[in-house]
């Protein structure tokens, strides 16, 4: 209902009527304005950052909308659609055994691309920027020429490019040793929602940063470069039925004073656990290196979906069944969800939401083996609607950041309106933007062409 609102003040013709959208500084307009006192308040409760005054990372904000959105839909209608749909897509990747020269894919889902941005080493980059009276973001610096210019190429090239990996177990060899990975997208979703990465950690003061650069984001997308190619007919795979020798490190929890100490720099919360569990708990400065190292992942802010080695024996904790049910799950769902995840709740919310579009089926698998259904599984990922060919987006608006990290700082929007161009939402200021900073963003989004 929120959005509902939200979005039908933001549309009024108050907001896009030509005399108001023309060189009116909307803080003069007194008339059709949205506060997001009530919004802020409802979607914030229950979180142990958004409930704050504090500023947040806006990228993970939408991640916890979305998540929210997927929870309130599921309640009022459990074999809807969800809204999260519209930005998720397919992921496919495929890691090569290096010694064997043969292949394993595994497929994910995710709702945004974090594209890296690759910096050379050079000197320290302009001030970031200012909103000025014109409506137009430009540097604190004499003109936004000085700043250093970061091509699209080279950014979707970091993103496309191998990985690779020191100790990748693989069942051809019986042992760990070097493989290469790739990640590609397996879908056109409708919406496209991509993050530049501009924020990183100073190793010198191992403080939060953010890269005041260029990047000229097209209008017009082609996503062609970003999609998975066809498999090579002579290609061969990795056996499936020989694993890894068994650790404890599929059960490990990630410690809570280095997972708070990397939170607290700015990174998103999926990764830094990710980060706790990849280094054992080593300490902060190992899981910030590997932080540092695979931020650009694809897979790095997606939540975690731990596997049990052994079914549980009794039976989930029905304590534990009924709070999973008054998320609006049925009993039999979250007897599922918590047998798939050895009975720890919150691996199993995160299960359930991750297999809202086929989740009888995928809770039918598990209790029928009565085990956890394997990640790589048909029914680990949810069915999207992969039936457009097209690979042509449009930018739709963007968000930008003025402050040296995310959690200082200020947030503009540029929408683009029929008619009007692109129009700035700065609080209560809504004006035509003359010349959007369209290589100043932080969050793009754009929607696929029909």
């Amino acid at each position: 209902l929120l959005l509902e609102e939200s979005g039908q003040v933001l549309s009024n013709s108050e907001y896009t009527t030509k005399s108001r959208l023309s060189t009116h500084i909307a803080t003069k307009i007194k008339a059709a304005r949205i506060s997001p006192r009530t919004f802020k308040a409802a979607f914030g409760n229950n979180h142990i950052e958004f409930s704050t005054g504090q500023q947040q990372d806006a990228a993970e904000y939408f991640s916890w909308i979305l998540e929210l959105l997927t929870r309130a839909e599921h309640a009022t209608s459990p074999n809807g659609t969800s809204s999260a749909r519209l930005f998720t897509f397919g992921l496919e990747e495929r890691t090569e055994c290096t010694t064997s020269k043969l292949v394993r894919y595994r497929d994910s889902t995710n709702t945004r691309i974090d594209l890296p941005v690759p910096v050379p080493e050079e000197g320290p980059h302009p001030k970031r920027t200012k909103v000025t009276d014109d409506n137009d973001i430009i540097p604190n610096d004499q003109s936004i020429k000085n700043m250093l210019h970061i091509s699209f190429e080279s950014c979707v090239a970091a993103w496309i490019a191998d990985s690779y990996v020191e100790d990748f177990y693989s069942t051809a060899i019986k042992r760990k040793g070097p493989a290469k990975r790739r990640t590609r997208l397996s879908s056109n979703p409708p919406f496209l929602v991509i993050k530049l990465n501009r924020y990183y950690v100073d190793l010198n003061t191992w403080e939060p940063k953010k890269l005041d650069v260029r990047v000229q984001m097209p209008e017009i997308l082609d996503i062609s470069d970003f999609k998975a190619p066809q498999h090579p007919a002579d290609e061969g795979l990795l056996p499936e039925d020989d694993e890894a020798p068994t650790s404890n490190s599929s059960a490990l929890i990630p410690d809570d004073s280095i997972l708070n100490q990397l939170v607290a720099m700015g990174f998103d919360e999926n990764g830094c656990r990710r980060a706790c569990i990849a280094t054992n708990n080593a300490g902060a400065e190992a899981a910030m290196e590997w932080v540092l190292t695979h931020s650009s992942d694809p897979d790095f802010s997606s939540p975690i979906i731990a596997q049990s080695t052994t079914p549980m024996k009794s039976g989930p904790d029905e304590t534990a069944v009924a709070e999973m049910a008054s998320l609006g799950f049925t009993p039999d769902q979250a007897r599922a969800a918590l047998t798939a995840c050895d009975g720890s709740k919150e691996r199993a919310a995160d299960w359930l939401f991750s297999h809202m579009d086929d989740l009888d089926a995928a809770c039918a698998a598990v209790m029928g083996a009565g085990g956890v259904t394997p990640a790589t599984s048909a029914q680990s990922i949810p069915d999207i609607d992969n039936t457009s060919d097209c690979t042509k987006y449009s930018l739709v608006g963007f968000i930008s950041h003025i402050g040296k990290n995310t959690g200082s700082g200020h947030y503009v929007a540029h929408i683009r309106k029929p008619g009007h161009g692109f129009v700035i939402f700065d609080d209560e200021k809504v004006a035509q933007s003359r010349k959007p900073p369209l290589d100043l963003g932080y969050i793009y989004l754009y929607k696929r062409n029909a």
